[in-house]
């Protein structure tokens, strides 16, 4: 789909705010174990936006409070499975943003646990409601017009490169050094120019061949080396 280019990627920056969000919340103190000092390392560094962003695992935070767990995780999902291009030709991507709070299931406790753990999942998904509710979709620019170009470039040229190799291998058996074949009808394909293809014959060895385009359609082909 081809759309015009009025749009901005604003999926690391969702990914920063939704960190800060976090960071000042009052649950900030609850984030992970006591020896887990990497995840709130982890929150920092997305909140300054120098975290890598995977649409596959946006974000996760764990809090840990009178003996239980409660896990928020932000989740994004393409909004559909074609990328749109805009004018320019690069290439964009959109996401809806949920939320989801898990926990586990816990055997009886005295009062005062329950309602401590009850606070924090109540906590928890009051958090994960603001944060859904302000970031409801996301944009992400998935690739820039010249990486396209560049990418189909290389394929193009693989592909010309792979036809190459496969004149010479079906016309070079029994060629001697130095001898040539003439006229070889080619793939229209591959361009003018000089291809040189190495090919290792039935003992292994290893033979040089020069596959010269002069017109569209007919090489000549020498044997080099």
């Amino acid at each position: 789909m081809r759309r015009d280019n009025q749009r901005s990627d604003n999926f690391n920056a969702t990914h920063s705010d939704i960190a800060r969000r976090i960071l000042d919340s009052g649950l900030i103190q609850f984030v992970g174990y006591p020896n887990d000092a990497h995840r709130l390392t982890d929150l920092t560094l997305a909140a300054q936006g120098s975290a890598n962003v995977s649409p596959m695992n946006f974000l996760s935070v764990t809090f840990r409070k009178a003996g239980t767990d409660c896990s928020l995780d932000v989740l994004t999902r393409a909004v559909n499975n074609h990328p749109d291009i805009d004018q320019e030709g690069n290439e964009w991507k959109e996401y809806s943003l949920s939320c989801t709070i898990s926990f586990p299931c816990l055997g009886s406790s005295d009062p005062a646990t329950v309602m401590a753990r009850l606070k924090l999942y109540q906590d928890v998904a009051l958090l994960a409601a603001e944060i859904q509710a302000e970031h409801q979709k996301v944009t992400r620019l998935a690739c820039t017009a010249a990486t396209i170009a560049a990418a189909k470039a290389k394929q193009l040229e693989q592909e010309i490169n792979a036809a190459a190799r496969k004149t010479v291998v079906a016309n070079c058996n029994a060629m001697r050094l130095g001898s040539e074949k003439r006229d070889i009808e080619i793939s229209t394909m591959i361009p003018e120019g000089d291809y040189v293809v190495d090919v290792n014959d039935s003992r292994n060895f290893r033979k040089t061949y020069v596959l010269k385009v002069a017109k569209v359609g007919v090489a000549n082909m020498r044997r080099a080396g």
